[in-house]
This record gives C-alpha cells, structure tokens and sequence, in this order.
C-alpha cells in the first residue's frame, strides 16, 4: 500500500507493520462497508483516512477512466457522498499543519474532537 497516498505527512513517519497491517484492515473495512446499504461510516480516524483515499483517488481517475463528461456534476456527487460518509472532518486537520495539536487544544475539546494521534488511529469513536 502506498502510504503517500493516504497519510498524513507526520503520521508517515515510522511506520510499522503492525501499523500498516492495521491501515490493511482498515481499507477492508470501508471497502465492504461502501457495499452495505446500512453501513454508518467510518468508526475510527483510520477508516476516515481509507474513505478520504478512495474518493480523493475516484475524483482523479473516474473523469480520465470513463471519459466523464459532466465533470462539475461528478465534483458535486463526490461532495454529497463525502458528506454523508463522514460524521465530521476533523481528519482533514491532519493534512494542515498549522493546525497540528487541535485536538489537544482548548478549541478542539469545544468542538469535541477525537483524538488525531496515529496512536488512536484504531481507536473506535465514543458515538459508535
């Protein structure tokens, strides 16, 4: 698996197996969640991180692969399913890193954020 393509920059740094095994697990997660009608989402940051890849990957290849040719209206369907397969964005905070520590920080507990540590990457949500 090609970590670039779904980590964040800080979270690639020592990467294990065991942690890589983990990130496998997760992509199969989400992978046999998309084809459950009833699934709820991603339960942990590292399942987030899976879903993010596969529609960061489907809004780059989908318009070359099946010659789209309402581009607008794919960004738009990806925008609608982003919405509905994430509780919250606080994972795309792990891709800026001026943000690094907020959810560590006084606005981040207001705002009732999860962990962002890859520790926690596996860690369920306290909603599901």
């Amino acid at each position: 698996m090609n970590t670039d393509a779904y980590l964040p920059p800080t979270w690639r740094i020592g990467v294990d197996e065991a942690f890589m095994v983990g990130m496998t697990n997760a992509m199969r997660s989400v992978e046999r969640g998309l084809h459950d009608a009833g699934w709820e989402g991603p339960a942990n940051t590292a399942e987030e991180l899976c879903l993010k890849a596969i529609f960061d990957h489907a809004s780059d290849v989908v318009p070359e692969i099946y010659k789209v040719e309402d581009e607008n209206r794919l960004r738009d369907d990806l925008m609608d399913l982003r919405e509905l397969g994430f509780q919250d964005i606080d994972h795309e905070f792990l891709f800026e890193p001026e943000m690094d520590g907020i959810d560590r920080s006084d606005l981040g507990a207001h705002l009732g954020m999860q962990s962002l540590s890859r520790r926690d990457a596996f860690k369920r949500f306290s909603n599901r």
